[in-house]
């Protein structure tokens, strides 16, 4: 994954995206959970849609990416907004805070780009030690019968009025990994396209395996919306939504 020239469009190709219902459902997860939640870190926060909306609502932000693109573009959102965001490099599976914070959200596929056990077991035992005890992670994958129909369907495309892209896709049922691999073609201000190529891979996490390493990570009260198969319980369709908490132990020192 790489989200290099991808970041400059990404927010151009995302149109359909309601971040506002995305936002709100996550923040009521969270507060159901975590009455009086405060600080949150969006984990894969990309160009910052989610984080700039929970700073709206006064919770005290910061935003985690890996691509430097795209936090380059979440900047300019951050100070076209004027709310306060603190924008971080950092892998996922090394998440690593100066303070413990009450939540930790990561929307729209962050968890999919994690293609084997070990990563998710990665992230999911720094996000506990990144949250306050009782803290609250909360986050969506892409179920597998979604990811199964985008390799069976194959090739995507949509010609936008300055873009055009063409997404391939092809699924591996013996890996469970989806790999996507994206043609733009991109209008200059000379009139002239730029073409660029990415390559995505995502996997089809099933949620018995999710559910097993949130346990074995050391969470607890584990709340899950929607299935492997189908039409999820939260925005954005054909996913499975996560929430639970940070549960204490007590030979730890806090």
């Amino acid at each position: 994954m790489s989200y290099q020239n991808l970041a400059e469009v990404y927010d151009r190709f995302a149109y359909d995206f309601d971040y506002d219902a995305w936002t709100d459902w996550y923040e009521k997860r969270i507060l159901d959970l975590r009455p009086g939640a405060r600080e949150i870190c969006d984990v894969g926060c990309g160009t910052g849609p989610l984080a700039v909306r929970l700073a709206q609502k006064g919770y005290k932000v910061t935003g985690i990416d890996l691509s430097e693109d795209m936090l380059r573009v979440a900047s300019d959102k951050v100070r076209a907004w004027g709310v306060p965001v603190r924008l971080v490099r950092q892998d996922m599976r090394a998440l690593l805070l100066p303070r413990r914070v009450d939540a930790i959200v990561c929307a729209c596929d962050g968890v999919n780009y994690l293609t084997d056990e070990k990563s998710v077991q990665r992230f999911l035992k720094c996000a506990r030690e990144a949250l306050k005890p009782g803290g609250v992670l909360a986050f969506d994958i892409s179920n597998a019968g979604k990811l199964r129909e985008m390799g069976r369907v194959g090739l995507y495309g949509e010609d936008l009025e300055n873009e055009t892209y063409l997404w391939q896709n092809e699924y591996d049922e013996s890996t469970s990994l989806l790999t996507m691999r994206l043609a733009f073609f991109v209008r200059e201000g000379d009139g002239r396209y730029r073409k660029f190529e990415e390559t995505h891979v995502q996997r089809a996490h099933r949620v018995e395996e999710i559910l097993r390493l949130l346990t074995d990570a050391g969470f607890e009260n584990i709340h899950v919306f929607g299935g492997d198969e189908g039409e999820s319980e939260g925005p954005g369709g054909q996913r499975c939504y996560f929430a639970a908490t940070r549960a204490d132990r007590k030979d730890e020192t806090i």
